[in-house]
């Protein structure tokens, strides 16, 4: 994905959505999506929570391919669209029974692991899809 790549404080998660085999699906033009995606000090901040080097995690491909999907809804959300949806709106993610809330008052997310999560930037295009930057790894249940 070109706007990981390109972006010094996504280059976490473009080696892990490297690993993953996730990069052409990511990639497709023909698919609209949208990212939330843990800038590099998330992952060092989940590193230290988890005890893994980034080489360790990078071999947990299951755990950072679930965790991938856990950060990617269907359809495009731009931080304009936010003011349609209710406050404690579900989102389904792309990780099959994954889902997190939004909360609209201070643009945060709630994944089902409790956390915080700060939408940091927003509406950084992607083909036909948007990412939106955030400062924590949401964790799923399922991992």
């Amino acid at each position: 994905m070109e706007v990981l790549n390109e972006s010094k404080e996504l280059s976490t998660l473009s080696m892990v959505v490297d690993s993953t085999g996730l990069a052409d699906a990511l990639d497709d033009e023909e698919v609209q999506y949208t990212l939330f995606a843990p800038k590099n000090e998330a992952f060092d901040q989940l590193l230290v929570s988890i005890d893994l080097t980034l080489e360790e995690l990078l071999q947990e491909l299951d755990m950072i391919r679930n965790g991938t999907l856990y950060h990617v809804v269907d359809g495009v959300i731009k931080s304009t669209d936010v003011a349609t949806y209710p406050n404690g709106s579900t989102l389904d993610t792309l990780l099959e029974g994954g889902t997190i809330v939004l909360n609209l008052s201070n643009l945060t997310i709630v994944p089902t692991v409790p956390l915080q999560v700060n939408i940091i930037d927003t509406d950084i295009e992607a083909c036909r899809s948007v990412v939106h930057i955030i400062d924590a790894v949401m964790l799923p249940t399922a991992l």
